[in-house]
């Protein structure tokens, strides 16, 4: 990856979560039960083996959410993090992840009643597309 392609990557992905934060807040779904959308995030993940995921996760943080990376396994923030959260309907989750990370989080959202909100593919250079995406 060139440097100018990393740096347009960065500049992608915080434009991105800057757009996916005020979208999210400020959007009305009345199919979602119990208007679960308006909840504030409880966290952002993110696929800590691409930099256009850790740039996402960085203006996250910077906005004062919380922030967990994986390394392409989502077991173990699931099991730590995710499931308690969305048991107890807590809040939204946001993120940045490659298509199979997203459809395994879509399939375990489906079981506490929340689905995938927003999505958007980012390119970052000749790798795989990332997609940042909310579930509420």
């Amino acid at each position: 990856m060139k440097r100018r392609e990393f740096v347009f990557a960065g500049v992608t992905a915080a434009g991105t979560a800057a757009c996916a934060l005020s979208v999210v807040q400020t959007a009305t779904l009345p199919a979602v039960p119990d208007r679960a959308h308006e909840r504030p995030w409880f966290a952002v993940i993110f696929d800590e083996r691409f930099a256009p995921a850790h740039a996402f996760a960085q203006a996250a943080a910077w906005r004062g959410h919380k922030v967990f990376g994986y390394d392409g396994d989502l077991t173990a923030v699931w099991q730590r993090e995710i499931e308690p959260h969305w048991s107890r309907r807590a809040g939204a989750l946001a993120g940045m992840s490659t298509a199979p990370g997203l459809f395994c989080l879509e399939q375990l959202a489906a079981q506490h009643w929340l689905r995938v909100v927003t999505r958007s593919e980012q390119r970052a250079g000749a790798g795989a597309p990332l997609i940042s995406w909310v579930i509420a």
